[in-house]
């Protein structure tokens, strides 16, 4: 393929809302083409955008809530807004601004949005992650993860069916943040042997 149209579909999955550092990540993975690296970024650009025209936005959830501490808001506008580009409709629950404020009453606004109905899952920043994660996990509707890169926030979805994503926004760069939220976004539960296991997760002592 010319570099011309590699540049077309690089640009079009841009402007479906993928920030380069991780439209590139994606594109990076090209160990099984045995291929030039122009000609290998042009095909999965390519394949990435067919599956956008085909499939949607490969997203497994309509409405997402999204909240932090004053340690998160930054990276958490960043997420919001670049969800919003991939057309899912992101529910904003604070904080705002830089002023201190206590973690786990956002971690329940999220849990409450979930179990309310008002969204399918969640995405939780402070900074660190951690007192988001055990926060929200103290609901049993909740699965909270807290992952650092995209293979934890893959197996998260694909092995635990998590629900809410949480992030350090002092311990991740924005592109690897960014590079979770899609594979946590993107990441189907793969059921089967963990369907049991994540059930008793679920279950009251």
């Amino acid at each position: 393929m010319k570099t011309d149209i590699c540049v077309q579909y690089v640009e079009r999955l841009n402007l479906s809302g993928f920030a380069a550092s991780v439209l590139f990540g994606k594109l990076a993975v090209l160990g099984e083409l045995r291929v030039g690296r122009s000609d290998a970024i042009c095909y999965k650009a390519l394949k990435f955008y067919l599956l956008l025209l085909d499939e949607g936005t490969p997203m497994t959830v309509k409405t997402l809530a999204i909240a932090s501490d004053h340690g998160g808001v930054d990276l958490k506008s960043t997420i919001a807004e670049t969800l919003k580009k991939r057309g899912i409709e992101v529910l904003d629950l604070g904080t705002d601004g830089s002023s201190s404020v206590d973690y786990p009453d956002y971690a329940q606004a999220v849990a409450k949005a979930i179990i309310d109905g008002k969204a399918e899952a969640g995405i939780l920043v402070c900074g660190s992650g951690i007192g988001m994660s055990i926060a929200a996990n103290r609901y049993p509707q909740i699965r909270a993860a807290l992952v650092h890169d995209r293979l934890s926030a893959e197996l998260c979805r694909q092995h635990n069916n998590a629900n809410v994503l949480c992030l350090g926004a002092r311990l991740l760069g924005e592109a690897t943040a960014l590079d979770c939220v899609d594979a946590f976004m993107s990441t189907e539960f793969e059921g089967g042997r963990h369907e049991g296991r994540v059930a008793k997760m679920s279950c009251s002592i």
